[in-house]
């Protein structure tokens, strides 16, 4: 899972760089889109990690 959140992350990141995505609707969609599965991401990632820490 860490590496989907890496590549995500990355992804991301290039689109701030570029910053197209602040000025095409449809841009700035699929941005959102891509926060909001690395917020989802990130979630799963923290509960996975806190299973295998409780289960030491």
């Amino acid at each position: 899972m860490r590496s989907i959140i890496e590549d995500l992350a990355s992804q991301i990141l290039c689109s701030v760089d570029h910053g197209e995505c602040f000025y095409d609707t449809e841009m700035l969609d699929e941005f959102i889109a891509d926060l909001d599965r690395m917020k989802n991401l990130a979630i799963a990632y923290y509960r996975e990690n806190k299973d295998e820490k409780e289960d030491e």
